[in-house]
């Protein structure tokens, strides 16, 4: 008999800020009222789950607790760093010249008070 493990790579619900279009990486949001619908509806279409690992961030875990019974916290889950940039949109940086040469060149260019590219990719 072979040992089956089913992988489900789940991103958490919708938050105001998803909603707004804004980068949200470290800043602890919770999920909005249309990413807790989101997410249960996902509970009732997906089977039950033993064990879910989630960052440590509101929003990962409200959207754990809707789907197991057990879930497990991981910082190391945890989604880019933007810095300066969290919580502000493409409208609001397009024409700061740090953001400009960050998205000209996101793996040498780290963004104000954020984390560097090789760092996130060398943690996650």
């Amino acid at each position: 008999m072979v040992d089956r493990m089913d992988l489900y790579l789940i991103r958490h619900g919708e938050t105001t800020s998803n909603y707004e279009k804004r980068y949200i990486g470290w800043r602890n949001e919770p999920l909005s009222e249309q990413g807790r619908k989101q997410v249960r509806l996902l509970s009732q279409m997906l089977p039950g789950f033993e064990t879910v690992f989630a960052s440590d961030l509101l929003r990962c875990t409200q959207t754990a607790e809707a789907l197991a019974g057990t879930w497990q916290i991981n910082r190391a889950l945890r989604e880019y760093d933007f810095g300066d940039f969290d919580g502000k949109s493409y409208e609001e940086l397009k024409e700061d010249e740090q953001y400009r040469s960050w998205i000209d060149d996101l793996e040498n260019v780290t963004p104000p008070g954020g984390e560097t590219f090789f760092h996130f990719k060398k943690e996650y």
